[in-house]
């Protein structure tokens, strides 16, 4: 399959990810490398902030949750926990060690104010698109964890 294949080509992609799939297994991560051209969009006047869901998971992601009590299905900092995240030492450990953060709508404000200087420029912060739940029951976190185990995010960072 090697040879570099352009939109105009008659393969879709499904087509030539199962192809790949049924090559041999690899002692190697395997990588796939996606080009998307973008055509009459000034990346000056636009930013692109999006979420695919894919069918498949891509790597095992650690996820943190900020919610009012303790969840058995994800790392949790609670509400009472916030104030000794002042400390910018903890804050910066706490992005290199998770890669989604997720929280309870009603706590948004609070997680905004404590962590958000340091998630949002990492792009970890939660959003209605990925990571702001309504209820904290077991199901909808369990909802939560396989959409984001399930998603990619991709976000172009403006140029100036």
């Amino acid at each position: 399959m090697g040879a570099d294949h352009n939109v105009g080509d008659k393969m879709n992609l499904r087509t030539a990810l199962e192809e790949l799939l049924k090559e041999n297994k690899r002692k190697f991560i395997q990588s796939l490398d996606l080009i998307i051209n973008l055509r009459g969009i000034d990346l000056r006047k636009e930013n692109i902030n999006l979420i695919l869901n894919v069918p498949h998971k891509i790597k095992e992601k650690k996820v943190c949750g900020f919610f009012d009590k303790k969840s058995d299905l994800v790392d949790t900092i609670t509400k009472l926990e916030f104030a000794k995240y002042k400390d910018k030492k903890l804050l910066k450990n706490l992005i290199k060690q998770y890669d989604f953060f997720i929280a309870s709508a009603p706590l948004m404000p609070a997680v905004a104010t404590t962590f958000g200087k340091i998630l949002g420029p990492a792009g970890k912060m939660p959003s209605p698109q990925l990571g702001i739940i309504g209820q904290e029951t077991t199901d909808v976190i369990k909802k939560e964890m396989d959409k984001i185990s399930h998603s990619i995010k991709i976000e172009l960072k403006k140029r100036v």
